[in-house]
């Protein structure tokens, strides 16, 4: 019974990239225009941090930022409809 269950399981590990990426383009598709413009502001944010802050500071502010920046976008804990008015 194991060995006639592995195609099935080989199989289903090859196409999981794929299936996760039709998944993340179906999510994309399903935004708004403000939903696209706070995400590029975000990515742009992050650039922008690491491209001028990082390079510049020590170790231990290096430490700092990075534990704000991710405590920041956890804290953001954004939801799909969370920008759609009521």
């Amino acid at each position: 019974m194991f060995l006639s269950a592995m195609p099935i399981l080989l199989t289903t590990i090859k196409l999981s990239p794929i299936i996760r990426l039709r998944k993340i383009l179906h999510k994309m598709e399903k935004l708004t225009t403000k939903q696209r413009l706070l995400l590029i502001g975000l990515l742009f944010t992050e650039a922008m941090t690491m491209f001028w802050i990082v390079p510049k500071a020590n170790a231990d502010v290096i430490d700092v930022q990075v534990w704000l920046i991710n405590r920041h976008i956890l804290s953001f804990n954004y939801k799909p409809g969370s920008l759609k008015k009521e």
